[in-house]
């Protein structure tokens, strides 16, 4: 029962191993405690219908908070992609705990984008080292804006539909070979101590150039 002001609080101590407690909060604010003091829980399914939820907290047994609702956003300034042959060139690197959401940009390579890698950490492992084209045109949910042979024609191609995963936009085909493009895709990378984002010119010939962005978030 409230006591005469909405801004109260419940709170209760699961000991029972099968439980299945149905609550129903009418007043707002309100704060839900929740202590679950088993010694293995496989499973907790919350189903949150609030139209404002300022945040979700879940302590481990350390008392260390797990999650802690709502990354902080942060939009990386222009990033220079010179890079000359054989070399790396560093789009994000954070430490912490966060999500990645976007990375954008253009890039030219006269000797072709196919020698544009990309490589991503994940808390200190590599999770993904391909080609930069087969990260944003094989799961951008897009088609490809054509396939090619040699002696197409040479100019500018777009993408004929684009998922809500962005991908590839546009790019520049010189008749035998994709030189430059422009991309925006949804990466959804969550690390929790660090995540190291680069590109690696693999050509031993020709440096590439271009521009690039990224937007990620870290939680408080």
């Amino acid at each position: 029962m409230a006591r005469g002001y909405p801004d109260y609080q419940r709170g209760m101590v699961i000991e029972s191993a099968r439980l299945n407690i149905p609550i129903s909060i009418a007043e707002s604010p309100a704060t839900v405690p929740i202590d679950i003091s088993t010694q293995s829980l496989e499973n907790v399914n919350m189903n949150i219908r609030a139209q404002e939820l300022h945040a979700v907290k879940v302590l481990a047994p350390s008392a260390e908070a797990v999650y802690v609702g709502g990354c902080v956003t942060a939009f990386t300034s222009e990033i220079d992609l010179y890079t000359p042959p054989e070399d790396v060139v560093v789009l994000l690197y954070v430490t912490g705990r966060g999500r990645v959401m976007h990375l954008a940009g253009n890039i030219y390579h006269p000797s072709g984008i196919s020698y544009v890698r990309c490589q991503i950490y994940i808390d200190d492992n590599l999770m993904f080292d391909d080609a930069l084209i087969s990260l944003i045109q094989g799961g951008a949910g897009q088609s490809y804006a054509r396939q090619h042979e040699n002696g197409d024609a040479a100019g500018w191609y777009h993408a004929h539909a684009i998922g809500p995963r962005g991908g590839l936009i546009s790019h520049y085909w010189d008749g035998s070979k994709t030189t430059r493009i422009y991309f925006d895709y949804k990466l959804e990378i969550e690390f929790t101590s660090s995540v190291l984002l680069r590109l690696r010119n693999d050509d031993t010939t020709n440096s590439m150039e271009g521009v690039g962005y990224v937007v990620y978030g870290t939680y408080p």
